[in-house]
């Protein structure tokens, strides 16, 4: 199975982590993908930016934990409202295999 992390935080990380223990293959984006586990295939990406890279035809799970890029209203909107916009028409065009989309939000 090959799973996609969106905004690869602390919840994406542990969800990786979990989907590799049962033989996934990880790619997970992030705006600082040094933070990533190096046994993840980690790519430097603002989904809210609409300059998303290739999606692997055969990905089945995307999990998108966004994270506001400032916390006001500008930053909400563009996190969370522009980034899944972005995304969800990605998906649509580039990931015939997908199965589950799952968005999480979580609050501090």
């Amino acid at each position: 199975m090959k799973v996609l992390l969106i905004s690869c935080g602390d919840v994406g990380t542990e969800a990786g982590f979990r989907f590799q223990a049962r033989g996934a293959h990880v790619t997970a984006w992030r705006r600082n993908p040094q933070k990533l586990p190096p046994t993840f295939h980690g790519q430097q990406v603002d989904v809210a930016s609409g300059q998303l890279p290739p999606i692997d035809p055969d990905t089945e799970v995307v999990l998108f934990t966004p994270v506001p890029a400032s916390r006001d209203a500008a930053g909400y909107e563009h996190s969370y409202l522009q980034a899944a916009r972005h995304l969800v028409t990605a998906l649509q065009q580039q990931a015939p295999a997908l199965r589950r989309l799952f968005y999480i939000s979580s609050t501090r």
